[in-house]
């Protein structure tokens, strides 16, 4: 694979859907990732943490790469969630690596390890924001909540919020409404 075809497979990541929705489609991975990196800018701003910026947004912009091979896993099916993880551990380390350029990949393979094992402050404080971004991005939406219920929604996601007190609140926030519009 040359340079041109590993750099092109990156954007490929705009063309994964995910279950939120955009308007009357899907929402990709890449505007995930995009919506994700202001959510992180935003919160940052509230933190009283002095976090590695950089490795973050990484950890974000890599975090899953890999669903171009794997597709993505509705977030609550926990039957397939545990298989995607291992699936994506391996597509990393045996399909991803040649088809990613050698100058990105040692890196790569560290960050998304990262992510996945939650090793460092950065990568559990993008958990959280990856918990809290469909949350925000369906805010509006009332068929994206059919089958949601409160204790369902605390039971996968508040142990994720629950070190970053910015974090922390913005899910009681998110839940609140929710409560309030009866979408929940």
């Amino acid at each position: 694979m040359n340079h041109l075809e590993q750099i092109k497979y990156f954007y490929k990541i705009k063309e994964v859907e995910r279950r939120t929705s955009v308007l009357s489609r899907r929402e990709s991975v890449g505007e995930h990732i995009f919506s994700m990196l202001i959510l992180t800018q935003y919160l940052l701003k509230l933190s009283y943490l002095a976090l590695d910026y950089q490795k973050l947004t990484k950890i974000l912009l890599h975090h899953d790469i890999a669903e171009i091979e794997s597709g993505d896993v509705f977030v609550f099916d926990q039957i397939h969630k545990k298989e995607q993880w291992e699936k994506e551990i391996g597509l990393n380390q045996i399909v991803l690596s040649p088809k990613i350029p050698e100058e990105l990949r040692e890196e790569y393979l560290e960050l998304t390890a990262d992510y996945i094992n939650k090793t460092s402050i950065e990568s559990r404080y993008a958990s959280g924001i990856d918990a809290l971004d469909p949350m925000i991005q369906s805010l509006d939406k009332k068929d994206d909540w059919i089958g949601f219920e409160e204790e369902k929604i605390r039971k996968h996601n508040q142990h994720r919020v629950e070190e970053f007190p910015e974090q922390k609140q913005l899910f009681e926030e998110i839940i609140q409404h929710l409560k309030e519009i009866k979408y929940i």
